[in-house]
């Protein structure tokens, strides 16, 4: 059993596919079916099931994978620590668990910052919402989460790496034209069809806090939909579905084609955070601990003035 072994193995259960594992490790997929094929006969056991258009983790297979992940962060950090001149095994893989928004609107230009940073690293991405994140931290099955709230848990460590508003977007259409010149948001809020994002996304635990400090139920609002991805509620505020409630990020470009109208929350705005979030261990490999002090101050540094709509 190899190091290479363990690798492919890991990103073939992270990616669920032989194809993309084998184009992350720029290898070719025979050779990633080879590496699985050794570890199984080594092992003696079946890691993966394979189907025609799925994979199915073993049991075994689940429990290798929590042991590969932790034996090739020991590696990385003992390279690290010695620094290891040579580039091959300089390289650094970094598994990140982000929730949707962040996802689109943040991480791609901080991998990249942080890849002209660290050339020699490489990263794998789960995308969930915010508790299916932390769950994932907190199993140890990502190296670190990043996420739109923050929750009280013994077992995690929250650092604020970016601030964003969360805005009132509305179809441009005449009705919702005419709600916007009243300025009265609270009455579009309470009385619009409202599309709202899932129970565990940090966009709806944030909207919730903030309705709570207005003494609004969530209930009495006229919920029309409930979805999941961001883009879906974009493209559906656009179709005239009804309100919704996004990252002001999110919808710039949107905006600025006069497909929605955006309203800011007021009294106080509704601002957020957005968090990495990592276990309280003494041990955090030393990639871990480097690629959190690189975006708790890249942020600092590069974030602009929220825009404004009005």
């Amino acid at each position: 059993m190899e190091f290479k072994h363990l690798e492919a193995f890991v990103y073939v259960v992270e990616k669920n596919s032989f194809s993309k594992a084998a184009e992350a490790l720029f290898l070719t997929q025979p050779t990633i079916s080879a590496h699985i094929a050794t570890l199984e006969k080594t092992l003696n056991t079946t890691l993966i099931q394979r189907s025609t258009k799925n994979l199915h983790i073993s049991t075994e297979g689940k429990q290798l994978y929590t042991y590969a992940k932790e034996i090739l962060a020991l590696r990385n950090e003992i390279l690290a620590h010695f620094q290891v001149s040579c580039l091959i095994k300089n390289i650094t893989h970094l598994t990140i668990g982000v929730s949707t928004n962040p996802a689109q609107y943040i991480l791609p230009e901080l991998l990249a910052a942080y890849q002209n940073y660290k050339p020699n690293s490489r990263f794998a991405t789960v995308i969930g919402d915010s508790s299916t994140v932390l769950q994932k931290v907190k199993e140890k099955s990502v190296d670190l989460g990043i996420v739109g709230t923050k929750i009280q848990d013994p077992k995690l460590i929250f650092e604020k790496i970016y601030e964003e508003e969360l805005v009132l977007i509305m179809p441009n259409k005449p009705e919702y034209q005419r709600m916007l010149k009243k300025k009265d948001i609270f009455y579009t809020m309470t009385h619009a069809p409202i599309i709202l994002r899932e129970g565990g996304s940090g966009t709806r635990m944030e909207f919730e806090k903030y309705l709570n400090r207005k003494n609004i139920q969530i209930e009495t609002l006229n919920m029309i939909a409930e979805i999941s991805n961001p883009e879906s509620i974009r493209e559906s505020v656009v179709q005239g579905l009804g309100i919704a409630v996004m990252s002001q990020k999110s919808i710039e470009n949107l905006v600025r084609l006069n497909k929605v109208l955006a309203q800011p929350l007021t009294n106080p705005p509704l601002k957020r955070h957005i968090y990495i979030a990592y276990t309280k261990e003494k041990n955090l490999p030393k990639y871990v601990r480097s690629f959190i002090q690189f975006a708790t101050n890249y942020y600092s540094h590069n974030q602009l003035e929220p825009n404004s709509f009005i």
